[in-house]
């Protein structure tokens, strides 16, 4: 449930959300009081959201970024199981946030 409301209104809670939903074959305590943390988030900002000044100046923009997460050694740089990547994009019209996504691989 709280990945369809980050995907969808909440992008200020991705990072947390994505760091805890790393793990559902094995989580832990951590796991458990970090999604635990991110409800009382919600409910000490109830009253506040995300408020979207269209610009109509500006048209449709996309922002993409990728890069290596870690994994990658020099010395084995042959195997193909070493290098880990990750990718983000970002799709806004009139400045408005669209569309959101980050993914590792």
């Amino acid at each position: 449930m709280l990945t369809y409301l980050q995907g969808t209104t909440r992008p200020d809670i991705s990072m947390a959300l994505h760091r805890c939903t790393r793990f559902p074959m094995d989580p832990k305590l951590s796991h458990k009081r970090a999604v635990k943390r991110i409800g009382r988030y919600f409910l000490g900002m109830m009253n506040h959201g995300i408020k979207y000044s269209p610009n109509m100046q500006k048209g449709l923009d996309c922002y993409v970024d990728a890069d290596f997460v870690g994994g990658w050694a020099k010395a084995d740089a042959d195997n193909p199981d070493n290098v880990l990547s990750g990718t983000a994009y970002i799709i806004t019209y009139a400045g408005c946030s669209l569309i959101w996504a980050t993914s590792r691989m």
